[in-house]
């Protein structure tokens, strides 16, 4: 057994050990206290009864907390573009780098530093912007104690990152967020935190990559963003986790008044991964758009949690998800629209998609409507149906293969929501992925 796995095992597990480790570090006083409140929460809680998947399958007592990474590992794993900007060789905003428990930030732009913005590791930025972190942190949303896997996280969550665009400032260019898991049964639950200003406007792209490890790691991670009034976020997550990694994970916009959302999801990796992507339209006038892209293969068991919720008056939601199966694999996806009594003249619209490679594969769409003011628009639709076999021989008596024939069927599923992604590299890298799924 080499040194990494043995440090692997020593220590393991998601428990109150690891609780006071945090605690006898330098964190401030407040959220030292946020932490042993949570962990107080996260004990009396049961396990959330989510019902497609069994929350007591995920290994909570067997990974292991504040592993050290290798960023030189991570970024190995990482797309060209990402790599080519920690080289110095393209341009973006800022780039943040997380090897299981190790943050780097490697680069933000002198110019953006310059007008205000920050983009900084969590453990930096509570002890340098601990007055804006600490106003913004779980500010909305559900609260830690009312969901037991959110409690642990606001217990034990490290790493991740900061990112605060002040008041007008436009970012041009993407930040980046590359998270990787380099060690066997590491554990991972990183905070990113986004705060877009008043009139401020950015691009985050996060994107998750692994190697199959051997012992199951698993992550844990929260990705808080706030927009304050007329901002703008373009957010863009690549899920790429080998399938031995599991994750409970979520991601949370908050829109202000007249601020506009953009998500795009695509979850291509994972073994066992419950994710919760969500908005809460806080501010009149606010507007939230998911794009999801889900494909899975093997024994994937993905369970994702897609809502719209619509607090404030006219505001405007979209969510478009379209997921490819084959082999044993199974999906759950909820989509939920939401629309408040102090919600009036509000719209959204939900429609789900989902196509079958394989008999062995299962999914499980399921549109749901909560209304609760009479005077809004909302419309929903879901198809679920296997891969037409007429058109597959057709394809193949022209000469291709079955795997070249299912591609492009795919491809073509895919295409209308592909067509919706903003920027050419960002579409051409998802369908590449999605051609090196099908192909493999």
């Amino acid at each position: 057994m080499d040194s990494a796995d043995q440090m692997t095992l020593s220590g393991a597990g998601l428990n109150a050990g690891a609780l006071e480790r945090l605690l006898q570090s330098d964190e401030p006083d407040w959220l030292k206290e946020r932490r042993r409140s949570a962990w107080q929460a996260f004990e009396r809680l049961p396990a959330p009864n989510w019902r497609y998947l069994d929350a007591g399958r995920f290994p909570l007592g067997e990974v292991v907390p504040f592993v050290e990474g290798d960023t030189a590992a991570a970024l190995a794993l990482a797309p060209e573009e990402i790599r080519a900007i920690s080289e110095g060789a393209r341009s973006a905003a800022g780039l943040v780098v997380q090897a299981d428990n190790t943050v780097q930030v490697a680069h933000l732009r002198d110019d953006l530093r310059e007008q205000g913005v920050i983009l900084t590791d969590m453990a930096t930025a509570v002890r340098q912007h601990g007055d804006l972190v600490r106003r913004y942190l779980f500010a909305h949303g559900p609260q830690p104690e009312e969901h037991r896997f959110l409690a642990l996280h606001a217990a034990l969550w490290t790493g991740g990152f900061f990112l605060y665009v002040p008041k007008n400032v436009e970012v041009e260019e993407p930040v980046y967020f590359l998270q990787a898991l380099t060690r066997p049964g590491a554990a991972v639950l990183p905070h990113n935190l986004v705060v877009v200003d008043q009139g401020g406007s950015a691009t985050v792209y996060e994107e998750q990559v692994s190697e199959p490890l051997g012992r199951q790691p698993f992550s844990g991670v929260y990705t808080e963003m706030h927009l304050e009034a007329n901002a703008e976020l373009q957010y863009f997550l690549v899920d790429r986790w080998a399938h031995d990694v599991t994750e409970v994970s979520r991601r949370h916009a908050f829109v202000g008044r007249d601020a506009r959302f953009s998500g795009v999801t695509a979850f291509f990796g994972g073994g066992l991964l419950h994710a919760d992507v969500c908005a809460d339209l806080i501010g009149e006038g606010g507007t939230s758009e998911f794009l999801t892209l889900i494909l899975t293969n093997q024994q994937q068991h993905l369970d994702i949690i897609n809502y719209n919720r619509h607090v404030a008056p006219h505001t405007t939601g979209e969510m478009n998800t379209r997921q490819v199966l084959r082999d044993q694999s199974r999906t759950t996806y909820q989509g939920l629209i939401i629309i408040e009594q102090s919600a009036p003249h509000s719209q959204d619209y939900l429609q789900e998609n989902a196509l079958i490679l394989d008999d062995g594969a299962r999914a499980d769409a399921i549109p749901s409507l909560e209304i609760l003011n009479d005077e809004v628009a909302a419309t929903h639709g879901a198809t679920v149906g296997k891969v037409d076999e007429t058109v597959l021989f057709y394809l193949m008596s022209r000469g291709l293969s079955r795997r070249t024939a299912e591609l492009l069927l795919v491809e073509g599923f895919f295409a209308p929501l592909l067509e919706r992604v903003p920027g050419d590299d960002t579409r051409e890298r998802l369908m590449g992925l999605v051609s090196a799924k099908v192909a493999g």
